[in-house]
């Protein structure tokens, strides 16, 4: 269990920070980059072969990311501007996160109940979807499976309140498309555009990413 703590005016959360999950697959495009260095196109001519083969593994396998959340009571707020603004709790970037990525969302526009969002970004274009409100001072399960085709997400209240949620990916095969291999996970933010108005704390048990 890991305590995440944002001051008033800052977005970014103090706590655990940027994490590869596939490092495997940066070693293999170094290798690649080092025998286009020193000549060894044999050394290539493998590192690129193992980098696609394990492209279309990447691709067609199912991944999740999941965790426990526990918002505290200093979690509710109310914004007088961008009210409705998704701040982030966690998820995964396929290469860059504005370009393909999949988070958890939360935002707070009634004071009092922490609604939950799948956000994404397809080819660079932000989709939002919401989900379900819960209470501060309770834990909520959420998941994001990473799918060939798809974003799945799920979430889980204490009192069984549930939904699945899926936001479609992207078909198109571009050179964007390869750097999908460099899958980082991503961590709570606040924000959007406004800052946090005060001092904020949440717990997350972060679970396998498989």
């Amino acid at each position: 269990m890991n305590l995440y703590t944002v001051n008033q005016g800052k977005h970014y959360f103090k706590g655990e920070k940027f994490q590869l999950a596939h490092a495997e697959y940066f070693f293999i495009l170094l290798g690649i980059i080092l025998g286009i260095i020193f000549g060894s196109w044999w050394y290539i001519a493998g590192s690129a072969l193992l980098f696609v083969f394990s492209y279309f593994i990447l691709s067609s396998s199912v991944q999740t990311d999941s965790a426990r959340v526990f918002f505290y009571p200093n979690c509710k707020y109310i914004l007088s501007e961008n009210y409705d603004q998704v701040n982030k709790l966690f998820g995964f970037a396929e290469g860059f996160h504005h370009w393909n990525s999949a988070r958890v969302g939360w935002r707070c526009t009634d004071g009092e109940n922490i609604e939950l969002l799948a956000y994404a970004y397809v080819d660079g274009v932000r989709i939002i979807k919401p989900m379900i409100k819960c209470k501060t001072e309770s834990w909520v399960f959420c998941s994001i499976q990473n799918k060939g085709s798809k974003y799945v997400f799920k979430t889980l209240t204490p009192n069984n309140q549930s939904i699945t949620v899926s936001i479609d990916k992207s078909s198109k095969l571009s050179v964007y498309s390869f750097f999908k291999l460099f899958i980082y996970r991503l961590y709570p933010y606040f924000g959007g555009k406004i800052a946090a108005p005060h001092k904020m704390e949440l717990n997350l048990t972060k679970l396998k990413l498989e």
